[in-house]
This record gives C-alpha cells, structure tokens and sequence, in this order.
C-alpha cells in the first residue's frame, strides 16, 4: 500500500474545507481574531464529509487500490489521524514535510516489517496538533549525528503518542523519518519494539509525571525526567536557585493561590511587593509582570506599566487585581519586575519592539535558538500571548538592528559569549534536564549588557524554528545524541 494514501484522502477533504471556510491563511487569521469556535464546525464538517469523500475515490477509477483504501478507512485510529491533518493543514502552519499515515495490517492490508533494527529512542508526546512541527527537526538532527557514528547499533530517534505505548512502555506505533525521500511516516509497529531511552515534549506536567515514573521503575534512562523537570516548572524556585547561583535574573515576589483568591489580601500584598520589586526609590514608571507561578509559553502573562507604587498602579490598571484572581482559580501568582530596555527593529511591523531571545541548551552548552517579538507596543514576547518568532538567519549576529536608551547597540562576540554563559549557568542548574530552552531579555546599562534570564523550559517548543549559532543552518542540537549515547551506556544498555 502506498503511504501517500492517507495524503490523497486529506488533500481532498482539505479542497473542500477551503471551499466552504476560504484560505487556510483566512482562518489562521479568523481563529486568533476570537472565532474560537470556527475549529469546532471545521472538524464538524470534516467528519460529516470524510464518508463521501472515500466513496468519490473508491468510484474513482484513477484512484487507490480500492480494498486497501476501504479496509484503511474502515480503522477508527487511521480515520481520526487523517481527519486530524486535515484541521492540522487549514489551521496550523506546516513547518515540516507531511505525515504520511499508515493503517494497521488486516484484510487487504499486508503487515510491514518494523523499520528499526532494535530499540529506539522515544520522543513522548501527548498533544498531537502540529507536533510534527517539533519533532521533525530532532529526527533529522539524530539522523545526520547517527551518519557519523560507526556504531552498528545506532538507536534511532522516533516519536510516539502516549497512547501508543502498550503496557505503558513499548512502542505500539511510532513517528520515523525516512531520509531517502525526506519524509515523517506514522506506521504501527508489530510486534511493540522496545525503547532504550526517552524524552518528553508537548505533554502535560501530569502526563510527564505519569509516564516518567514509570520508565523510571524500569531504569530506561530520561533525558528530562520530571523529578528533575517539576523543578523547573516552579518558576520562583527557578528563581530561588538562580539568586543563589548568580545568575542575572528579575526580583520576584510568590503570591500563594490562598492569598491571592482573597482580594483584601491580595492588595496588601502587592502592595508589600512593590518596594522588593522596584527599591525605594521613587521611578517614573516601571513595568510589573503578573502571572502564573507554573504557566508555560507566556500563557496567562500580563504587563501592566505605570507608577512604581502601588497606590498610582492600582489607579491606573484596575484590572490588575481582576487578573490576579483569575490566576489564583488555578495556580499561585508571581509578580516579577519587568525588565529589558533593548528593542529589536522588525521588519514586518517596520518598528522597534520588546523581544527575547530562546536559547537551547543541550548538555550543557548553548547550542541554537530563535528570537520572539513582541507586537508592537506589548512587552510579552511569547506567540500565544500575540508575539512572533522573527527568523534568525544569520545568528549570532542579531536579525535586525538592536538598539536602547543609549542608542546601538555594538553585538561583538564577548556580548554574546555573555549572554551564553548566563544561559548556561542558568541551565546548570538542573543538571538532569539535558535539552533545555531558556529565555533571556537583554538590558544595557553602564556600558554593559543584562541578559536576564526569566525562564527555563524542560519540554521546549519551537524547535522547528531554531537554528545553530555555530553555522545559521536549521537544526536544534547534535551535543544531544552523544550525550544520550552515553547515559544509555552507564544505564547498562550497550555495554
């Protein structure tokens, strides 16, 4: 059976689509306008059309085998992951070549051989929605470090849903890249094949916790096991460490979730912040970072600018406190000073803007990254909150002109060797967290550069867009693979 057979069924339900709902670009734009509920009646219409859609092809005389593709559409998993690229295709931006989706062997459909010689290591993921998009560039960058191994048993890299684990730990299906033709397959694996070691990404803290523990019982070695990862989730205790560590990071005050629900006290304790925040000294203005203690990607962030006392804030963003009960629903509130006095011209909005820069760190050493900016006027640079990711295509050098208070900015290797060091510091921290992105916004001030480190994140997300600062090619890590080689070969496996 071809594996473009699961391609053909979606292309067709996504002309369709199109028909009814416009260009993908169209409701990317409708979507983040507020339409949250156009997805719903997209993935509505897509399984009210895949029906008809396989019978115009069985009719079609031109088309696939036909028993292949009735048995193929008959399997409930093949019917989902094919309705899923299609939502996947008109609302996501692909970043990656397309999955090809194989159905599991029955009827007309002949079993497959595994691909892989022996174990493998598993990319764990919950979230499927473009993750592709995250894991593509992994594959790659394990396939071009295997090139160079001598090693008869190399163990490849592939991606597997948590639901596809049987017994909770072989790999029933998996994600492979096959570089021949540059291509993600999904394809299901019979019998199971083993995993000889594993990292999680796109999953939940409680997913993580689940399934990590439970490789940890069989001593499968982790990349970033969540004892280690649940640290990093805690950002004031990120920060707790990072003081005592040196490194450069914004003050910060915890509001537990009980304080912060009720709002009397909530008040008074914002109000008790602000002088750890801001000093005594009287500002003109300063920006006050609220959000939530364990939030991932900017999601639930807010900056509020104004006076730096709490009486002149409060005045001036009523709201202030409404969010902070909103965060207190669900999680403890981190107040932080906001910080960053560079900007970063960009090119699409033809301004000057807030931006971080993601720094990925894997065993130990800044090895790629990407810039996020900020829409213009905001100071959140994380896309989910309304920023972008700016392509960096000549790093280190920055991708546009960099400048502050004192004017230019001259980025020479000593101002960025300052900013890898803190990154790397920062990532020291947690030693067993070996693929790490960390985030840092830059301040000059005295004739030096600031890069604060505001966050670390074990489960990184736009790997697609990063690119090595050795080279400026597309790529996210090859220190990894060598790393994990060797982990393999203390945890028994190899030897």
């Amino acid at each position: 059976m071809s594996p473009s057979l699961s391609l053909l069924v979606q292309h067709r339900l996504v002309e369709k689509i199109v028909e009814r709902y416009g260009d993908p670009s169209d409701i990317r734009h409708r979507v983040r306008e507020g339409e949250s509920a156009l997805l719903d009646s997209i993935a509505r219409d897509v399984d009210a059309l895949y029906p008809g859609v396989i019978a115009e092809l069985l009719m079609d005389p031109t088309g696939p085998e036909k028993a292949v593709l009735r048995d193929a559409s008959g399997q409930t998993l093949f019917s989902q992951r094919v309705k899923a690229g299609v939502i996947e295709a008109v609302y996501g931006e692909p970043l990656s070549p397309p999955l090809l989706i194989l159905p599991e062997p029955g009827g007309s459909i002949q079993p497959r051989a595994n691909p892989f010689p022996g174990p493998v290591h598993a990319v764990c993921f919950e979230y499927l929605p473009n993750f592709a998009n995250e894991l593509y560039p992994l594959l790659v960058d394990a396939y071009i470090h295997d090139l160079s191994r001598p090693d008869p048993k190399r163990t490849p890299a592939v991606g597997v849903h948590v639901s596809w684990l049987e017994d909770e730990w072989r790999a029933a299906r998996a994600i492979f890249y096959r570089p021949r033709d540059n291509e993600l397959i999904e394809t299901p694996l019979a019998p199971p094949v083993d995993i000889a070691s594993v990292q999680f990404l796109a999953v939940s803290p409680a997913c993580h916790q689940h399934y990590s523990e439970r490789f940890s019982h069989l001593n499968i070695p982790q990349l970033n096991p969540y004892s280690e990862a649940r640290r990093t989730d805690d950002k004031y205790a990120c920060f707790l460490e990072w003081k005592k560590n040196g490194v450069p990071t914004p003050e910060a005050v915890l509001i537990p979730q009980s304080d912060a629900r009720n709002l009397l006290i909530a008040r008074q304790r914002i109000e008790a912040a602000f002088p750890v925040l801001f000093g005594a000294a009287p500002q003109d203005e300063i920006i006050v970072m609220v959000q939530p203690n364990r939030g991932t990607e900017g999601r639930g962030t807010k900056a509020f600018r104004g006076p730096a006392s709490w009486p002149g804030m409060a005045v001036r963003h009523p709201d202030l406190l409404e969010h902070v009960r909103q965060i207190a629903a669900g999680d403890d509130v981190l107040l932080r000073r906001g910080v960053g006095n560079l900007l970063v011209h960009d090119a699409i909005y033809r301004k000057n803007v807030c931006f971080d820069i993601r720094l990925n760190v894997a065993a130990g050493r800044v090895e790629s990254g990407f810039w996020m900016a900020a829409a213009p006027g905001a100071v959140v640079s994380s896309p989910s909150a309304g920023g972008r990711i700016i392509e960096w295509k000549h790093p280190p050098r920055p991708p546009g002109d960099v400048t502050g208070p004192e004017g230019g900015l001259t980025w020479d290797a000593e101002t960025w060797r300052i900013i890898e060091r803190a990154a790397e510091t920062a990532a020291a921290c947690f030693p067993e967290c070996r693929l790490v992105g960390v985030d840092a916004r830059l301040e000059w001030t005295g004739g030096r550069v600031i890069p604060w480190i505001l966050d670390i994140n074990p489960r990184p997300a736009g790997l697609s867009h990063s690119r090595y600062f050795a080279t400026g090619e597309p790529g996210v890590t090859q220190r990894l693979w060598q790393d994990l080689h060797n982990l393999r070969k203390r945890s028994g496996e190899g030897t």
